[in-house]
């Protein structure tokens, strides 16, 4: 099998983890998500739980926190989080999940797909998954986190998130199960591999 790469970017309540999983298992590769934030704090010699506080998301409060190199935390997680994806896929076929994989992965030619949703569906998905039963605390992070994975992603791209250029496929899941986002994308990367 050809050295394969996938990145999956997405809004919050999209379904975009979940796809990128179970895709991941139907072509048989690995699955990288929270993976990439465990092994970057590990390099970096920062708790995990501290790490995930700062995961996908910029905040003032990162700017006045610095690593050991004299970077902000926000920069030493990321570079630790582009080294280590970096490092993946010069090893194995994957899929990867936020972080930035599309820009980080650039030179290596990845397929990059964008999935979001209507505000309907991310507030469904978003009250399933975490049993939620108060739609604005849910709206609210929903909000929030696309906001957070927004600036993220412009603050270390220098590119604009859901702009349609910086992805290769782009899906609307509002009406679609995990099941059949996943049959969609995977037909996408047959198409496109021949």
């Amino acid at each position: 099998m050809e050295h394969l790469l996938i990145t999956i970017s997405r809004e919050f309540g999209s379904g975009g983890g979940a796809a990128g999983e179970l895709l991941a298992e139907k072509l048989g590769i690995a699955h990288y998500d929270r993976l990439i934030l465990d092994a970057a704090a590990q390099k970096r010699g920062i708790d995990a739980q501290k790490a995930a506080q700062y995961d996908e998301r910029l905040s003032s409060a990162l700017n006045t926190w610095f690593s050991s190199e004299g970077q902000s935390i926000s920069r030493s997680l990321y570079n630790a989080e582009a080294s280590v994806m970096k490092e993946i896929a010069a090893r194995e076929s994957a899929v990867f999940i936020g972080r930035c994989a599309d820009d980080v992965l650039m030179e290596e030619k990845p397929i990059r797909v964008f999935l979001y949703a209507d505000k309907n569906a991310k507030l469904a998905r978003t009250m399933r998954k975490y049993q939620m039963d108060d739609p604005k605390k849910a709206l609210a992070m929903i909000r929030r986190n696309n906001t957070n994975r927004k600036n993220y992603y412009e603050f270390f791209t220098m590119r604009t998130w859901m702009r349609p250029e910086n992805y290769d496929f782009m899906l609307n899941t509002s009406t679609l199960t995990t099941e059949r986002i996943v049959e969609i994308l995977k037909n996408y990367v047959n198409a496109v591999r021949k």
